[in-house]
C-alpha cells in the first residue's frame, strides 16, 4: 500500500487518543468543570497513567478526564489550533478552568525551585469547586442538545491540547505528548512513531522522561500568554540539563537496550531544537548526533527495532534538508541515504512518511547535495570549469517523474482514498518543481550575470500553484516549507508572497513550529533587498543565507 494512503485510513490507535468532551447542562448554565469522580482519580504526581505495554486502559481514560464518549468515537484532531482555542475555552468554561490557569500561572509566577516532577497539580482546585457549588454535574442525561458544533469543537480535548486540565502533571504531559506532540513532524501517525512514549512514566528512563517533558512543555508553553515566560523557560531548561547529563551518566555504560533508549533521547532532544528555531549550529548538531550514533552502533541499532529504523531516516531527513539550504556535503554518511531509501520488510512507513517527499525524488535530493557543495568549492577557483553533465541528466529524471500515478478508481466510499490522492498528488509536484527550481538558480544560473531566468517565474507559479491544489488541513502540506520558501524567494508579485505569508501564518498557529515565522522572516529580507534594487536579479535566498551562515549557523526548512 501507498504511504500516502494511511492517511485515508483510520488514526494510529496508540492507546491515549485525544478524546472529544461530552458537555453537559449545569445549573448555572456554564460548561461543566470534570466531576467529583474524576477529581478523586486523578493522578498524583509520579502516577503511572499508562499500562506495562505503554497503553492506556479504557478505564483510565474514562477516568481520567471528564466523560468521554464511547470509545468507538473517539477522535483525533491533530492540527486544531492549540492557541486560538486555548483562550476560547478558558473563556468558556469559566471559573473552572480559569481556576486550572491560575494555579499554573500562579505556580510559575512565584519562582518556584521545586524538582520538575512536583509540578502543580488541579485535583484539589476541581474538587475544592465542586465543593462549592460551581455547577452540578450529577444530572448525566440532562444533555444540552443546543450546544453548537463550534462549541463542541472548542471543548474537544485536542483542541486544548488534553487542555488546563493535565495542569502540567509530568504523567499527564505525556497523555498530551503521546496523543498528539508526538504526531506532529511527520507526514501521518504510524505504529513505529519513533517519538512516541513506550511505557509506563516510572519506567521510563530519566534522561528521556525529562526529554519528553521538556518537548510538551515548549509547546505548552507556546499555548497562552497567560503563563509567565521566564519561570516557564526555566522549567524548560531544567528538563533539557537534566536530560542531558543524566544521558551522559547512561551513556557510559549502557547496554544494548539501553542504548536504544539513548537514540531516544537524542532523537527527542534534536527534534526540540528543530522546533525552537529553523537557525542555529545544525551542523555541528548533526556531527554531534552523527557521532554518539556510529558510537552505539550506527545502523545495526535498527536490526530488531523499526521504531530505531524511523529515527535514523529522520536524521537523515534533517541532514539531507540542512545540506540542501547550505549547499553543502551531508554530515551522514552515505550508508544512511542508501538505509533510507531501502525496502524495509512489514514498515508502515517510508521517507515519504518522515519527511514528505516522495521516495522517488528524494534520492535525487542526496545527489543535489552532493553536487552543490562540489559546485560551490569549484567557484573559488579562477580556471576551473564546473562539468554540469549529471545536473541536466538529474534534471531530465526529475521532469520525467510521473507524481502520484493514476488515481483510485472503482472503490465504493473511496472519497476520502481519492482526496487523499489529489493531495499526495500536489504536494510530489510542488516538490518536483521545487527541484527543477533549485536546479535553475543553484546550478543553471550565472551568479555573475545580470539576467534573471524566466524559468524562475514560471518554476515558482507552479510550485505554489500545487501547494493551493492540496487541501488546507491536509498534514501534506505542512512538509511543504522547503518548496514555499524556494518558490516564495522568487515571487515578485504580492499575490504570491500573500500566499507565502498565510502559508507560514497558518501552520505556525497550527502546530507551533519555529521553522514557518523563522523562514518567513528570510523571505521578507530577501523580498526587501529585491524590492529597493529594482528586482535585483542577484538577490536569491542564497545570497541572503550565506550572509546569515556566518560561525557554523545553518537553516532547517523541513
Amino acid at each position: 500500500m501507498a504511504s500516502w494512503s494511511y492517511l485515508a485510513r483510520e488514526p494510529v490507535d496508540n492507546g491515549c487518543r485525544s478524546f472529544r468532551f461530552k458537555p453537559r447542562k449545569t445549573q448555572t448554565g456554564r460548561r461543566p468543570v470534570p466531576s467529583k469522580s474524576t477529581a478523586q482519580h486523578a493522578p498524583e504526581n509520579g502516577a503511572q497513567p499508562f499500562e506495562a505495554d505503554g497503553r492506556r486502559s479504557q478505564s483510565q481514560d474514562q477516568e481520567h478526564i471528564g466523560e468521554f464518549e464511547s470509545p468507538s468515537e473517539l477522535v483525533v484532531e491533530p492540527y486544531l489550533s492549540l492557541e486560538a482555542s486555548l483562550a476560547d475555552t478558558a473563556n468558556d468554561f469559566d471559573a473552572g478552568l480559569e481556576t486550572i490557569l491560575d494555579s499554573c500561572v500562579a505556580y510559575f509566577s512565584t519562582g518556584n525551585d521545586n524538582d520538575p516532577h512536583d509540578l502543580p497539580s488541579v485535583s484539589g482546585s476541581i474538587a475544592r469547586q465542586q465543593q462549592e457549588g460551581e455547577g452540578d454535574n450529577d444530572n448525566d442525561d440532562d444533555y444540552d442538545e443546543s450546544v453548537s458544533a463550534s462549541t463542541k469543537d472548542i471543548v474537544s480535548t485536542s483542541s486544548l491540547g488534553q487542555s488546563l486540565l493535565l495542569a502540567l502533571e509530568p504523567a499527564e504531559l505525556l497523555v498530551f505528548y503521546d496523543s498528539e506532540l508526538c504526531t506532529l513532524p511527520f507526514t501521518h501517525d504510524f505504529p513505529e512513531n519513533p517519538l512516541r512514549c513506550l511505557r509506563s512514566v516510572s519506567a521510563e528512563p530519566k534522561h528521556l522522561l525529562h526529554a519528553m517533558l521538556a518537548f510538551s512543555l515548549e509547546h505548552v508553553s507556546r499555548l497562552s500568554d497567560k503563563l509567565p515566560g521566564p519561570s516557564l523557560t526555566d522549567q524548560i531548561t531544567i528538563y533539557k540539563h537534566s536530560a542531558a547529563e543524566c544521558y551522559a551518566i547512561t551513556s557510559s555504560a549502557a547496554s544494548t537496550a539501553a542504548k536504544r533508549h539513548l537514540l531516544d533521547t537524542i532523537f527527542i532532544l534534536f527534534a526540540l531544537d528543530a522546533f525552537l528555531s529553523a537557525s542555529g549550529p545544525w551542523g555541528a548538531r548533526l556531527a554531534n548526533a552523527y557521532h554518539k550514533i556510529e558510537s552505539m552502533g550506527g545502523i545495526s541499532l535498527t536490526a530488531a527495532s523499526p521504531r530505531a529504523r524511523a529515527q535514523l531516516m529522520m536524521f537523515v531527513w534533517w541532514d539531507c534538508s540542512i545540506a540542501l539550504v547550505a549547499r553543502s556535503n551531508p554530515v551522514f554518511s552515505s550508508f544512511y541515504y542508501d538505509f533510507a531509501l531501502e525496502e524495509h520488510n512489514g514498515a508502515t512507513y517510508d521517507i515519504f512518511t518522515i519527511s514528505g517527499v516522495p521516495k522517488d525524488l528524494f534520492r535525487y535530493c542526496r545527489e543535489l547535495t552532493q553536487i552543490a557543495s562540489e559546485k560551490r568549492q569549484i567557484s573559488k577557483f579562477k580556471y576551473a570549469v564546473f562539468d554540469m553533465s549529471r545536473v541536466l541528466e538529474l534534471e531530465k529524471s526529475i521532469r520525467e517523474y510521473p507524481g502520484g500515478g493514476l488515481a483510485p478508481q472503482g472503490e465504493d466510499g473511496a472519497e476520502e482514498l481519492i482526496e487523499c490522492w489529489h493531495d499526495y498528488y500536489n504536494a510530489a509536484n510542488a516538490w518536483k518543481y521545487a527541484l527543477l527550481l533549485y536546479i535553475s538558480r543553484v546550478f543553471k544560473w550565472d551568479p555573475t550575470s545580470q539576467i534573471r531566468l524566466s524559468e524562475f517565474t514560471s518554476l515558482s507559479r507552479l510550485v505554489l500553484d500545487s501547494v493551493r491544489c492540496c487541501r488546507p488541513d491536509s498534514p501534506m502540506r505542512k512538509q511543504l516549507l522547503f518548496p514555499v520558501f524556494v518558490a516564495g524567494s522568487e515571487s515578485l508579485d504580492s499575490y504570491s508572497r500573500s500566499f507565502v505569508q498565510e502559508f507560514c501564518d497558518t501552520w505556525c498557529k497550527t502546530i507551533r513550529y519555529s521553522l514557518f515565522p523563522d523562514a518567513y522572516s528570510v523571505l521578507q529580507e530577501i523580498w526587501a533587498q529585491r524590492d529597493l534594487n529594482a528586482s535585483d536579479p542577484t538577490v536569491w535566498w542564497g545570497s541572503v543565507i550565506d550572509s546569515k551562515q556566518l560561525d557554523g549557523c545553518g537553516f532547517l526548512f523541513g
